[in-house]
C-alpha cells in the first residue's frame, strides 16, 4: 500500500494521536473509517484482564476488520474501481485475509461458551 501511495505523492504516515479530538471528531472519524474501535471500546479495553480481554479483544477486531471489509466492498461497488492492479490486488487480499480471520475469531469466541 505505501508503494502505491508513494507512486501517487499520497503521505504514507498519518497521525494517530486521538488524545486531542473532540467526541463530534471521533464520530466523523469512525464514519470515514468503519470498524474503528469508540474511545469508550478502546478504554474498557485498556481496563480488562484475562478473559475479559481476550473477549474484547476478539469483539473488537472483529468489528475492525468488518470496517475494512466494508471499505473493500464500497470501493469495488463504484464503477472502474477495480481497474488499478495494484490496489485491486490489495483490496482482493484484504477481503480474503479479513474474511478468513473473522472465522477464526468467531470460532475463538465459540469456544468461550462451552
Amino acid at each position: 500500500m505505501m508503494r502505491w501511495l508513494e507512486a501517487r505523492g499520497k503521505p504514507t504516515t498519518m497521525k494517530m494521536d486521538h488524545s486531542h479530538m473532540s467526541a463530534s471528531e471521533m464520530k466523523n472519524m469512525n464514519m470515514l473509517m468503519p470498524g474503528m474501535l469508540t474511545p469508550e471500546q478502546m478504554a474498557a479495553l485498556a481496563k480488562a484482564r484475562g478473559s475479559q480481554f481476550d473477549h474484547l479483544f476478539l469483539t473488537g477486531m472483529i468489528q475492525h476488520h468488518s470496517g475494512a471489509l466494508s471499505m473493500v466492498e464500497d470501493l469495488f461497488s463504484k464503477p472502474g474501481a477495480g481497474q488499478d492492479p495494484v490496489l485491486f490486488d490489495f483490496a482482493t487480499d484484504i477481503d480474503n485475509t479479513q474474511s478468513a480471520e473473522i472465522k477464526i475469531m468467531r470460532g475463538m469466541l465459540a469456544k468461550e461458551k462451552k
